[in-house]
């Protein structure tokens, strides 16, 4: 079966909705089957809209998670928080490295993954 979930909020989910009313706004003042027939030719337009929608929610989904995982590893490995910089700089990191960082950030040890922090990963 076919997910039928709402796109996420952000532009394309705008764009979504906004042709919607759109739709609804035109059923009211023209022929029914003149709007049937549109929806039915926008409906491709649609399902690979709603495609690319669940397709980027599932890689932010993956990425938020490797960041989380990822930074839970640094913590327990230097025994103290985070700061808010080294979180950013994890993420920066892991969005332009992927695994190549994580291979590099579980290859240290805490001294050195402490010292590696400070200079912020790129």
């Amino acid at each position: 079966m076919a997910d039928r979930r709402p796109p996420p909020p952000g532009p394309v989910r705008d764009a979504l909705v906004r042709r919607v009313v759109e739709l609804h706004h035109d059923r009211e003042v023209h022929d029914p089957h003149e709007d049937e027939d549109e929806l039915m030719r926008s409906l491709p337009f649609v399902e690979e809209l709603e495609r690319r929608c669940r397709t980027e929610g599932r890689t932010e989904g993956r990425t938020e998670g490797a960041h989380l995982a990822l930074v839970r590893y640094v913590e327990r490995s230097l025994g103290r928080a985070t700061t808010e910089a080294e979180r950013d700089a994890l993420r920066r990191g892991l969005m332009r490295r992927g695994d190549a960082m994580l291979d590099e950030v579980f290859a240290l040890s805490p001294a050195a993954l402490d010292a590696w922090l400070i200079r912020e990963p790129s």
